[in-house]
């Protein structure tokens, strides 16, 4: 029969045996089962390298050599999924440093004159192409000039608003999101007062099949005081940008309306390929 050792026996053992160790060398130490004999030396008997040091800095740069591929393959696949939004983006600065570098000619201003037309039918055709009229768009849009956009503007019935089924209207905003930017249900339309809010993808999934997923993907480069036009009802309204700033998602202070103004409020997600802050664009009507 096994000889029992108390545990202060084992403990005498353990640290003896430990004050012999040179501080270089580490040992396991392998318990055995509730109930079974206790060998001290036996327990201490699988020694590990002294070279512990080298071994695990080694793991340190394996395992960072793996953190670097795959940091390396996300911004791969990231810039894959957001090609059609970066590639707006680095185009359109690459014009803006050529804009920079060399001397553009800008155009005079096409001045209006009155004229008089002729009361002869024939001599009227004749005159009437030298007539400037301006022309609404038939449809709803929003222009800015700045960034080259020229996009529908999407209406989305209010009734989920009313019945506060957010997960539905959710659904209904990115469906309209195909066709264009989304005028937000319940806020103010062009004209009125209030805020009227309107919210377009930076980038969106490749797959989609959307044609606007990228639309307001060089928003950030729209600044304060430039000019965005909207046709709305065939009424043409302009707005000067004069706030621009990051929210995160969770301030939704952004749809309030205010009373006595009419606001116009741009938001889209920021960074482009990312929905971890919201870009908004304030403005004034003109």
């Amino acid at each position: 029969m096994a000889k029992k050792t108390s545990i202060k026996q084992l403990v005498k053992k353990f640290d003896t045996k430990m004050a012999h160790l040179k501080r270089t060398e580490f040992y396991r130490i392998d318990f055995p089962p509730e109930g079974e004999p206790f060998d001290i030396n036996e327990a201490l008997a699988y020694e590990i390298s002294p070279n512990w040091a080298v071994n695990f800095a080694a793991q340190i740069i394996q395992m960072a050599k793996v953190g670097i591929v795959s940091v390396v393959l996300f911004f791969i696949f990231f810039l894959l999924f957001n090609a059609p939004a970066y590639y707006q983006i680095l185009k359109n600065d690459i014009l803006n440093v050529v804009a920079n570098v060399e001397e553009i000619e800008v155009a005079e201003p096409v001045t209006q004159e009155l004229i008089v037309l002729s009361k002869d039918p024939v001599a009227q055709k004749q005159e009437f192409g030298t007539l400037a009229l301006e022309v609404t768009a038939p449809d709803n849009r929003i222009v800015i000039p700045s960034i080259g956009k020229n996009v529908p503007i999407v209406e989305v019935p209010a009734s989920e608003v009313i019945g506060s089924d957010w997960t539905n209207l959710n659904d209904k905003i990115l469906e309209g999101l195909k066709d264009g930017v989304v005028r937000y249900p319940g806020t103010a339309r062009p004209g009125e007062e209030g805020n009227v809010f309107i919210t377009g993808h930076s980038s969106y999934y490749l797959w989609d099949e959307g044609q606007y997923k990228d639309v307001f993907a060089l928003l950030s480069d729209v600044e304060v005081g430039d000019e965005v036009i909207i046709y709305y009802n065939q009424q043409k309204y302009v707005y000067t940008i004069n706030e621009k700033k990051e929210v995160s998602p969770s301030e939704v202070d952004v749809l309030e309306q205010p009373v006595g103004e009419k606001r116009l409020t741009l938001m889209t997600c920021t960074p482009v390929g990312t929905n971890l802050k919201r870009l908004v664009l304030i403005g004034e009507e003109m």
